[in-house]
């Protein structure tokens, strides 16, 4: 009886080409849309290594009914709670971390999440989700 044992780490793995096209999929794989948007924010929380409290002003590079992304000196790890307030209305929002990037220059871009439904936390009325 022949073996094909050797066939299996290159049938198990998926070609470049489809790779490709699976990584782009997921990254267009979003929950809500999103909007460019430039807003105030005040972000505050714990450091992940220390436990010690942070607050830092900064502001959205991109934001949906759902979350937003901003730009973050302070480390923070996925899933962590922050409050996240907007400075254009005061309104204040618990948050979970649903990503983190570090990039060069000790900058952190960090993708939040909101706990509670609030879609017009950023004063933007977003298109309704598309239906699965």
């Amino acid at each position: 009886m022949r073996s094909f044992t050797f066939l299996l780490p290159w049938r198990s793995q998926p070609r470049p080409e489809a790779r490709k096209a699976l990584r782009e999929r997921s990254a267009d794989k979003r929950c809500a849309h999103r909007v460019m948007a430039s807003t105030p924010v005040f972000v505050y929380g714990r450091l992940e290594n220390r436990g010690e409290p942070f607050a830092e002003n900064t502001k959205t590079i991109n934001v949906s009914a759902r979350g937003g992304l901003v730009a973050l000196s302070a480390r923070v790890f996925p899933a962590q709670k922050l409050i996240v307030t907007n400075l254009q209305t005061g309104q204040d929002l618990l948050c979970r971390v649903a990503r983190v990037q570090r990039a060069k220059g000790g900058q952190t871009f960090i993708g939040l999440e909101f706990l509670e439904p609030s879609p017009l936390f950023w004063c933007i009325e977003f298109a309704p989700a598309p239906s699965s």
